[in-house]
Formats: C-alpha cells, sequence, structure tokens
C-alpha cells in the first residue's frame, strides 16, 4: 500500500518484457479500469487479457519489480519450491509477493504445514462463497417472476423505454416481465433482456394492469407516465424523460447505449428493404410526416409533397407511411440505409436510436412536457409547421444531400516496408481512384498489439485496430474501405460501392489473381479466389457496429471467411463452402473490381502448419459460427484440430 501510495498512478505491478511489455495480472488496480485506453482487457478474446490490454495499463502503471515477484515458469512448469533452501536462492530479498507457485509449496515452506493446512481450508471455504454468490447473480434469467414493469405502449413508448429497463434489469439482476397491452405486444420479440406478458386492456388501463402484474411479481414498477386513474406526477422537463426517472435510470440519460434490438432478424429487413428501397447512387431520404397517433401533424402531407418536389431529382425519397413491417422493428434495415431521416414524433423517433442517422423531427407543442427529448441523432426539432419552420427544413435537407452527395471513400490499410515493386504498382492504381478528390489512403504501420502477442514470427494488426485508424479519418457521411497493401483497384470501384451501399451496410469482395498488372483489366467472368480482400461500409454504421466484429489477425488465413459470413448475417443471407463462390448481389462486388498479382505465400501452407495466429483466427471463426449458423460448420476439414 505505501509503495502504491509513493507511485501516485492507478496500477502498481511487475512488468513483463521490457521496454514493450506488459503488466502481469498480479498487481493493484484502480475500481474504474475500463476509463483506462480502449478498455483491451473487457474485448479480450482468445490472448491473456492482461497482454491484450498493455496499452491501457503500462502508460500508468507503477513498477514495482522488487515487491512483487513474477517467475512463470520452471522446467515448463510453473514454480513447485522443493525445500527451504530452494526459496532462499530463489526470492528476491525485497519481494512481499510471488507469482506463479501454483502448488502451495511456498506457503508450506515458509509457514510450515499446520499454518498451510489453516490457510488452504480458509481459502477453499472463501471460494465456495464466491461461487455461490455468483451464481445468485447471474442466475437472474429463471427469476423473472419477481419483478414486472408495467409499460403498455404504444411502440414509441415501448421503445423509449426498453434502455432504461435493460438497465433497471442489470442493476437488480433480474431478467423483468414487462406488461405490454397485447396489440403492442410484438416489439419485445425483438430483445432479449425481458419476458413478455401480454394484458388483454387498453393501453391506457394502467391501474387494471398492475393490479393483474401484482398477483404473480413481488415487485411491481409502473414505467408509464400517462393513463387512466392514475395520478401522474410531472418530475422531469420531459415525459419520456419521466419514463426513465420512475425506473430510477435517469442519471443514465445521457450514456450511449448497447443497441436496444438485439434480435433483429435481418431476412425480415432485407424483404422490407427489397420493397422500398430501388438500386440507387442517389442519398436517401426516410420520411414519415402523415402517420402517428397522439403527435399527428396536421399538415404533414403538404410538407412532405415539398420535400418531393425540392429534392426528388437529387435524392430518393422513401416513405414510411403506409408500408406495413411485420415486426414494427424491422423499420430499422430501411432507416440505417437513409442520409436523413424527417418524421414527426412517433416509433420512428425512436427507432432512429439504432442508427447514427441525422434526424429532423416535429415535436409536440401542446406544452414542454408533452415534447419529446430526442435520444436519436436529432439535429433539427421543429415544433410546428409554420413558414419558418418548413423553411428551416428544407435548408437542412439541403445540407444533407450535399453532404452525401460530397462524402469521401477512406481507405485504410496496412502496410510493412520496404515495398516490393509489385505493391508500388498496385499502389499507382489507387492514385486513379483519387481524381475527383474524394479517395484518401491512410496507412497503418506499427500499432501497439500485433500477431507477436499470439506467437507469430510476423508483426501483423488485427481486424478492429486498422477499422478503427480508418474510422478516425472518416466524417460521419463517408464511406470506409479496406484492403490489403498489395491490391489492385479497378476504376469505376467508387460508383459501384456507392450502388451496393445503397441498399446495404457494408460489403465485401474478392479478388482476382493475375499474373502481371499493366494497367489494363481484365475480362472476367468469375472469380478465382475464395477469400475477400475488399471491404467497404458506411462508416457511421461502422462505429456503431465495430464491436460485433469479432477480431481476427490480418494477413493470416480464415480471417476474411469470418468477415463474409458475418457481412452476409448482416444482410439476411448465409454463407456456405458451396456457395462461397456465388456473389451475393445485395453485400458483395461482382468479380473484377480487385485484382492481385500472383506471388509467392509468405505464410505457411495451412494444411500443413497451424501457426499460432491460425489457430487463433479459427477458434474465433468456429466461435461466430456456433453463435450465429451452426450448420455453416459443414466442409471445414480442420474443424476438429483446434
Amino acid at each position: 500500500a505505501d509503495e502504491h501510495e509513493k507511485g501516485g498512478k492507478p496500477y502498481t505491478g511487475h512488468i513483463v518484457g521490457e521496454p514493450y511489455g506488459h503488466m502481469t495480472g498480479v498487481g493493484v488496480y484502480p475500481w474504474n479500469v475500463i476509463t483506462f485506453g480502449r478498455g483491451l482487457a473487457m474485448n479480450a478474446t482468445d490472448m491473456p487479457w492482461d497482454v491484450a490490454s498493455k496499452t491501457d495499463v503500462v502508460p500508468h502503471c507503477h513498477k514495482a519489480n522488487h515487491l512483487i515477484q513474477h517467475i512463470w515458469e520452471r522446467d515448463g512448469k510453473p514454480f513447485s519450491f522443493r525445500y527451504r533452501a530452494d526459496v532462499g536462492s530463489t526470492l528476491l530479498s525485497t519481494a512481499v509477493l510471488f507469482h506463479r507457485c501454483k502448488d502451495g509449496s511456498l506457503l508450506e515452506i515458509l509457514s510450515g504445514d499446520s499454518i498451510y493446512r489453516e490457510v488452504v481450508s480458509k481459502i477453499a471455504s472463501a471460494a465456495r462463497d464466491i461461487a455461490d454468490r455468483a451464481c445468485s447473480l447471474f442466475s437472474y434469467a429463471n427469476s423473472s417472476d419477481k419483478h414486472a414493469i408495467v409499460q403498455l405502449g404504444r411502440y414509441g413508448d415501448i421503445v423509449n423505454a426498453l434502455p432504461a429497463i435493460r438497465l433497471y434489469g442489470e442493476a437488480n439482476q433480474v431478467k423483468p416481465s414487462v406488461v405490454v397491452a397485447k396489440e403492442f405486444a410484438s416489439i419485445l420479440e425483438g430483445v432479449s433482456y425481458v419476458d413478455a406478458v401480454e394484458f388483454n386492456g387498453g393501453f391506457d388501463a394502467v391501474k387494471p394492469a398492475i393490479e393483474a402484474a401484482a398477483t404473480k411479481h413481488r415487485t411491481v414498477v409502473a414505467s408509464q407516465v400517462w393513463g387512466r386513474d392514475i395520478e401522474v406526477v410531472r418530475k422531469c422537463d420531459h415525459y419520456n424523460q419521466d419514463n426513465w426517472e420512475r425506473l430510477g435510470m435517469l442519471g443514465r440519460w445521457g450514456e450511449r447505449m448497447p443497441l436496444v434490438f438485439d434480435k433483429r432478424n435481418y431476412v425480415r429487413e432485407r424483404d422490407a428493404i427489397n420493397k422500398l428501397v430501388p438500386w440507387t447512387a442517389e442519398p436517401i431520404i426516410v420520411v414519415s410526416l402523415t402517420g402517428g397517433a397522439t403527435s399527428k401533424l396536421n399538415d404533414g402531407a403538404r410538407i412532405k409533397r415539398m420535400v418531393q418536389e425540392r429534392f426528388g431529382k437529387r435524392a430518393r425519397i422513401i416513405d414510411l407511411d403506409g408500408f406495413k413491417f411485420n415486426y414494427i422493428f424491422d423499420a430499422i434495415g430501411v432507416m440505417e440505409l437513409a442520409d436523413a431521416i424527417v418524421t414527426t414524433d412517433t416509433v420512428w423517433l425512436h427507432l432512429a436510436s439504432e442508427t447514427l442517422v441525422p434526424v429532423a423531427a416535429f415535436l409536440s407543442d401542446i406544452s414542454d412536457w408533452h415534447k419529446t427529448k430526442p435520444r436519436c441523432n436529432c439535429t433539427l426539432e421543429l415544433t410546428n409547421t409554420s413558414d419558418s419552420s418548413t423553411d428551416r427544413l428544407m435548408a437542412w435537407l439541403d445540407a444533407r444531400v450535399t453532404a452525401a452527395e460530397h462524402r469521401r471513400f477512406v481507405h485504410c490499410c496496412e502496410t510493412h516496408r520496404p515495398l516490393p515493386n509489385r505493391v508500388k504498382r498496385a499502389q499507382r492504381s489507387w492514385r486513379d481512384m483519387n481524381s475527383g478528390g474524394d479517395w484518401k489512403v491512410v496507412m497503418l504501420g506499427q500499432c501497439d498489439r500485433d500477431t507477436t502477442m499470439l506467437g507469430e514470427d510476423r508483426s501483423i494488426p488485427f481486424l478492429r485496430d486498422v477499422l478503427r485508424h480508418g474510422l478516425n479519418a472518416c466524417g460521419s457521411d463517408d464511406y470506409l474501405v479496406f484492403t490489403n497493401d498489395d491490391n489492385i483497384l479497378v476504376n469505376g470501384l467508387k460508383d459501384e460501392i456507392k450502388r451496393v451501399l445503397s441498399r446495404g451496410v457494408a460489403l465485401t469482395a474478392n479478388r482476382i489473381d493475375i499474373p502481371h498488372w499493366t494497367g489494363v483489366p481484365p475480362v472476367v467472368t468469375a472469380t478465382n479466389h475464395q477469400g475477400r480482400d475488399l471491404l467497404a461500409f458506411k462508416a457511421s454504421w461502422l462505429r456503431l457496429h465495430l464491436e460485433d466484429f469479432y477480431d481476427y489477425a490480418l494477413g493470416i488465413c480464415d480471417w476474411d471467411i469470418g468477415i463474409a459470413a458475418h457481412v452476409r448475417h448482416f444482410h439476411g443471407k448465409r454463407w456456405h463452402h458451396d456457395t462461397s463462390w456465388q456473389i451475393e448481389d445485395d453485400c458483395e462486388l461482382k468479380p473484377g473490381w480487385v485484382l492481385h498479382e500472383i506471388h509467392k505465400p509468405t505464410y505457411p501452407d495451412a494444411k500443413k502448419v497451424l501457426t499460432p495466429g491460425l489457430l487463433y483466427n479459427r477458434k474465433l471463426l468456429r466461435r461466430w459460427i456456433d453463435r450465429f449458423d451452426p450448420d455453416m460448420r459443414v466442409g471445414f476439414w480442420w474443424w476438429g484440430k483446434i
């Protein structure tokens, strides 16, 4: 404790492998570990978390190697002390903690057998107590009969409340039942963290719903802030904040939450997109101005006509009014394709929180309390339909459409020096991409973590680090493009990316192998390579979903299979060996846009050598398949070898 205070840093520990080492896991930690760096320890997959988090920890660590002694093993095994002289010859005279001795031999020699047995007994008792408490914390999936939340509807009110309901469940270690009016209950099929209880009564019959819930639940909370036969105490400036206050979660209102709908059905979403969204390279405006019930916009039809007349030739107008989604939350798939959303105070305003798309909203002018406080990216709030409001809307839309018309392509890749001639030839093709000044290349060289952490002898970065590096250079309207540093890009690629991303959020592209690049693209009718060498994303979408992508090691086999499967999954498609050569038009480019000069492989034959990085990638791919598409495992010859 004295040494930690003297150091004056959040961490105190033993630094292993200087100068680019890590703090071994045994040490002193701050309570708010997640606030230092990028939370890498929380995202470690198949590498030790103390190694994965070294760039978060080491800059904030007070080195105390003289107090905390670290010897990983002797003769290939954790340290085992044989006799007292062995202890004397091994321990530093200043050491107060030794890591690692897993058999208790150090404690036994230093303390004597009787004390050793007593300590072991106490540790075992404490471990059982900790295990019992952990089980009680994480067994709440079966305790839904204890807590009920009454939130009868409508759809928009339920969507607004869901983040607070999730926080309530986490705070109380329960999976709460949510009592909803039967006509709106289907919306809860999109979330996993509540149990739906249908109430056969009107959506304003709060008191009967509370009484019914109380017969089966120990704790009943009425989060709804209006209804018949109940008194509503207005504590907040806006009604939907009162909704959160009743759940005790108002203090977390401003936080960026995990996405609300964690059980989206991408197949259904794709069906809706096919019906509503055409193939286009133009900006997309999603509009809903004549729907809604409690916040009807009387002048909505006229404003919608103005939008069509003013921007119909520059953008595609997607009208949600009158379209029947199978489930209301299926609209998220359409909304995240938009460059602008214009809506009244309806469920669309709340669903827009699942995207970063800029929103213009007509809000209630009954009173400030009746006016929704938007949690989405609402950059224009309008409260009436006067000429000034419509003029402001038209100016806002003009700015949004103009920004989308001038979006950039940010091309990121990892690179190593010196560059072979074939790589230089490939990168000369990138200059043609920038003929309009809208193609920016950002390269990632040496980075804080790489595949040497896995035991590889090559220093290659991980997928998320390269994508994150590219995102740092992206504006909200830009596309992010990833390739290897030796890929040749063919003229016309930008228009093809725009076209495919008008109906999707991400895409992949196969490469075509060629003997030598002469500047003339070959005639291509089919792909000759299963791997994906190009990825492209809507940058704003990727900012929300980057952590959904497994953090594969680049430049090592099978990472691109995992990405191709995941991108297809987001578009309601599936990946299998027997169909991997086929192109899914919704999320993959036709062959011929990405070329690659054939060269001697720089990695071992995957069928002969299972390197640490290859094992890591295959474990991640297997984990993804087990989670999202177990049938996909057919055809992987290595499945039982990892």
